[in-house]
């Protein structure tokens, strides 16, 4: 019975923690890719779509303007672009303690994509430091 008054209080306290932002948000996993977007826009979430149906096999190329996901492993042995960047778009370099990659939409959507520490800074190192969110 003197249990039940301790855990009242330690719902209270952790949701007021939650309320005032005291409280870390857990790091996304890497692999993970989010979409936020202002406006309605079906481009965006066929991009998602896209990459939900073809799997987890992709890889990443990124060059100065432009991110694409390939299917390396396509049966004619030759990469296949599954999905790029669409014209207009900026690729932004997310700061390190989220090691996120980010596509911001001409549209006002964001794709954020969620790094390894080594995906990260291999980004970083290629894109350079003016790139970089932090």
């Amino acid at each position: 019975m003197t249990l039940f008054p301790v855990m009242i209080l330690i719902g209270i306290g952790r949701y007021l923690a939650d309320e005032f932002g005291i409280t870390k948000d857990r790091p996304e996993k890497p692999g993970t890719i989010k979409l936020s977007s202002k406006v309605k826009n079906p481009r965006t979430i066929d991009a998602v779509d896209t990459l939900k149906v073809a799997g987890r096999n992709l890889v990443l190329a990124i060059s100065g303007s432009h991110l694409a996901f390939l299917d390396a492993k396509h049966t004619s042995g030759q990469p296949r672009v599954i999905w790029e960047t669409p014209p207009g778009s900026m690729i932004v370099v997310g700061p390190a303690a989220e090691r996120r990659l980010d596509v911001d939409w001409p549209e006002l959507a964001v794709l954020s994509i969620y790094l390894t520490d080594d995906q990260y800074n291999r980004i970083v190192r290629y894109l350079g430091p003016n790139r970089h969110g932090q």
